[in-house]
């Protein structure tokens, strides 16, 4: 059964009343977006203001400036978003944020999941926990300044082992992990986490320090008609993390990393959460990646179930759609479909289903023993075409990680037509499953008909 979500995302699609508007600019507030002065205070004040009415919008108007062609509201640290408010970046606008990594803990740590354990590490850009009916709208532009986070990647490794190790520990106090300066983690554009009713919709996004959307253990998130522009690695475009009720539609995708990624926690952190991710709706997207397109995985340790990829064009992809996990990661995935997904040029694979996903990486960090392996239920994989694949067209590698509970096949492929350079591959399938997990029908690797007999031989 496909997911659906449109009963329940209904209310997380209405954008908060807007007869209550707060414009930021106006004497109250004194907001001035000249791109030099911390528009910073006003902000939040008129966020206080708008929440102590009951809620509202809180407007970031454009605004007369001296060469009177961009308008840029400069931001020295956070947002912070409370119930009942919209945050509105109107057509021409500017939201800057100023990439000072003192200015993202001025306030004290922040209550984040970062790439899948929870901690007290640097506030995401915009973050809200605990709030119910909030957003952000408009037709203006947010950038994070990841750029002046330059570097940290490769600093971060002190600070990744320590929270691979936190994280992989039983009965562990989460507000002893604090992180923050001297860790070098870098905080998302913007977090939710456990809130109910959130939105997102129709702003540019730029330049993230990190993740781009995080929604974690929300419930009804709709993002729609968001365009997210990116570069540097980890710089995914949308990861819905143990949220439930989720859709996403009309976005538009240029990243360094994941488009899309559903997530659920990572190792034991996860399973202590216990949060899958569910019911969640990918449509009507165009994604260019450097990295990969639609993808579940790999924190996963929560499960993630029922998720539909649909009517989605990949421009270009290292993998087109990739369900990513490994042997330390535990969890489950079931009922993931991707239907009516068009791909121009992927560099890897158009399809790809892993349970070796950086698996040496995670036994060094973590001495795993690789004896927690992710069930991987029933995946689904109808109307796929792909112009032009460089490597093998589908990589099914699950071994003995597909579960057939209902006595169906695991994995299916259906209207299928991908085509492969020979040239640069000599393989266009590698499937390595138990016997009878795979049914194919009218499936085509250039032009020609995949066998359907056994379910299993693709090679």
């Amino acid at each position: 059964m496909a997911a659906t979500v449109e009963a329940g995302a209904v209310a997380g699609k209405r954008a908060v009343e807007p007869s209550r508007v707060f414009d930021v600019g106006t004497a109250a507030y004194g907001a001035v977006a000249d791109g030099h002065t911390d528009a910073r205070p006003a902000i939040l004040a008129a966020i206080s203001a708008c929440h102590d009415a009951g809620g509202g919008r809180v407007r970031l108007p454009r605004a007369a400036v001296v060469d009177d062609s961009k308008c840029v509201y400069l931001v020295g640290g956070p947002i912070v978003l409370p119930s009942g408010v919209e945050l509105h970046v109107c057509r021409g606008v500017t939201l800057l944020f100023s990439g000072v990594a003192e200015h993202f803990c001025r306030d004290g740590l922040a209550y984040v999941r970062w790439e899948g354990t929870f901690c007290y590490n640097y506030c995401p850009c915009i973050y809200a926990y605990d709030s119910t009916n909030l957003g952000i709208s408009g037709h203006g532009l947010i950038d994070g300044n990841g750029r002046a986070f330059k570097g940290w990647r490769e600093k971060a490794k002190a600070g990744r082992e320590k929270i691979r190790r936190l994280g992989a520990e039983t009965g562990a106090d989460v507000t002893s992990r604090r992180f923050g300066p001297t860790y070098y983690m870098r905080p998302c554009l913007i977090e939710f986490v456990d809130c109910i009713d959130v939105f997102v919709q129709g702003v540019t996004l730029i330049d993230p320090p990190f993740w781009t959307i995080h929604p974690v253990l929300c419930l009804r998130v709709y993002i729609q008609g968001v365009t997210v522009r990116s570069e540097p690695l980890n710089t995914d475009g949308v990861d819905p993390d143990s949220s439930t009720d989720v859709l996403i539609e009309g976005c538009t995708f240029d990243t360094g990393d994941d488009a899309v990624a559903v997530k659920s926690g990572r190792d034991q952190d996860g399973w202590r959460v216990g949060r899958p991710c569910e019911q969640v709706t990918i449509r009507n997207c165009t994604i260019s990646s450097r990295r990969n397109g639609l993808c579940v995985g790999s924190e996963l340790s929560g499960g993630v179930r029922n998720v539909t990829f649909e009517h989605c064009h990949v421009l270009s992809a290292r993998v087109g759609i990739f369900i990513k996990t490994n042997s330390d990661r535990g969890g489950f995935v079931d009922n993931v479909t991707a239907n009516d997904i068009t791909m121009d040029e992927v560099t890897e694979h158009a399809i790809c289903i892993s349970t070796h996903y950086q698996q040496a990486h995670a036994g060094r960090l973590l001495r795993g023993s690789g004896t927690a392996p992710t069930v991987i239920g029933r995946t689904t994989f109808t109307n796929v075409t792909c112009k032009l694949v460089h490597q093998a067209a589908v990589v099914i590698d699950c071994e003995n990680q597909l579960r057939d509970r209902d006595h169906n096949f695991g994995v299916t492929l259906s209207h299928v037509d991908v085509h492969t350079d020979l040239r640069l591959c000599q393989q266009a399938t590698v499937v390595h499953t138990p016997p009878n997990c795979i049914d194919v029908s009218d499936a085509k690797l250039n032009g020609k008909f995949l066998p359907t007999e056994g379910g299993c031989k693709l090679m």
